[in-house]
């Protein structure tokens, strides 16, 4: 195996501990509350939800829950700007 060999397969290969998993897809709060809407309205099983729209069954469980506890806010996202740092910013010494 060549150098140039070895430099491709690296940078073919998935990150180290990520396994190569998939991103994590986010919906819209419209698209969860078409899913709640369905199961609670129009009467459609959990798992005919969740396989017609694409999603898993503990997603529509998640939101149903949500819907429940806060309305149609509940189903916002909770996430968003910046993530604070984990550790305090040390005093600079100059």
């Amino acid at each position: 195996m060549n150098e140039q060999t070895i430099v491709e397969k690296k940078r073919n290969s998935p990150p180290r501990g990520a396994g190569g998993a998939k991103k994590m897809r986010r919906y819209t709060p419209e698209e969860k509350l078409k899913a709640v809407r369905l199961y609670r309205e129009e009467g459609f099983s959990m798992a005919l939800v969740s396989e017609d729209l694409g999603i898993s069954k503990s997603s529509v469980e998640h939101w149903l829950k949500a819907y429940q506890l806060g309305g149609e806010s509940g189903l916002q996202s909770k996430t968003g700007g910046r993530r604070k740092a984990r550790l305090p910013a040390l005093p600079r010494t100059s």
